[in-house]
């Protein structure tokens, strides 16, 4: 008997499946990785938004003696003679004419109290893919 050191077809075939397996495998996960890290970059993106815009108003809202001069769906005028407006065909909420925010697909003032004070409620719509949305009070 003939003592032989190869490789047969058999064994060569099951070596391929099993590798092709693997290779499946580990693609998917590569490609579930990369979308998700995709979504959470967007998502820290527009939290980011949602962060400039909240931040000025606030400020805003929290001045002495201020209130609400003027008030319509897109735009806020405060006595202090600050105006905060959300231009639509821009997709960004500007501060006088200082861009503050961008990438906002909807962004709604409207008059409102809280507690017998006067206050405003917005609602922002941020983000293309992932959008995030927040309606949030402020009170003076």
């Amino acid at each position: 008997m003939k003592n032989k050191k190869g490789i047969t077809l058999i064994s060569l075939t099951i070596y391929i499946i099993v590798m092709l397996i693997v290779i499946g495998i580990i693609a998917t996960i590569g490609i579930f990785f990369y979308q998700n890290v995709i979504q959470i970059d967007e998502n820290s993106q527009n939290l980011a938004e949602f962060n400039k815009f909240n931040m000025y108003f606030l400020e805003e809202t929290k001045k002495k003696d201020n209130h609400i001069a003027q008030i319509n769906e897109n735009s806020v005028t405060f006595t202090s003679g600050e105006t905060y407006t959300y231009i639509e065909s821009d997709n960004a909420i500007y501060k006088n004419k200082m861009k503050i925010c961008e990438n906002i697909k909807k962004c709604i003032f409207t008059e409102n109290s809280v507690n017998g004070k006067e206050g405003i409620r917005v609602y922002l719509e941020i983000g293309n893919k992932m959008e995030f949305s927040e309606t949030i009070d402020y009170v003076f």
